[in-house]
């Protein structure tokens, strides 16, 4: 498997793991209006605000691997030791991520991958008024 850019060969199956991981945060706030209609859409409004030079993907065997049944096998700590290669050639100092919150996995995995200090914390306080009580 190998890293590289984005090409526009791959926008529908970057909009289908958007699709996929929109489904996530659905399950995780039990909210289905997360990604609105079309989440694959999303995804385009994504690349334009970050750019292709800035969108890398998982190649194998001509092959994207980007969905859920590949979680686990060490994926994600090759693409966080990529950026963060690719971050000191551009000599940035600091990566940042936002895991959500209620996604255990995703901030046990970022502590794991060396993400230890705390920026931010953003807190909610439902209302009784409010139908997510």
């Amino acid at each position: 498997m190998k890293i590289r850019n984005f090409q526009s060969s791959n926008l529908q199956r970057c909009r289908k793991l958007w699709v996929e991981m929109a489904g996530r945060y659905r399950e995780i706030y039990d909210d289905l209006s997360i990604g609105g209609i079309h989440p694959g859409l999303e995804f385009d409004e994504h690349l334009e605000k970050v750019g292709a030079e800035m969108t890398w993907v998982f190649e194998s065997d001509d092959i994207l691997v980007v969905t859920s049944d590949m979680r686990g096998h060490g994926l994600g700590r090759k693409l966080i030791g990529h950026l963060a290669r690719k971050a000191e050639e551009m000599e940035v100092l600091c990566l940042g991520v936002n895991p959500v919150g209620r996604n255990r996995e995703a901030v046990e995995f970022f502590c794991d991958s060396g993400f230890i200090t705390l920026g931010h914390i953003q807190m909610f306080r439902w209302l009784e008024s409010s139908s997510e009580v």
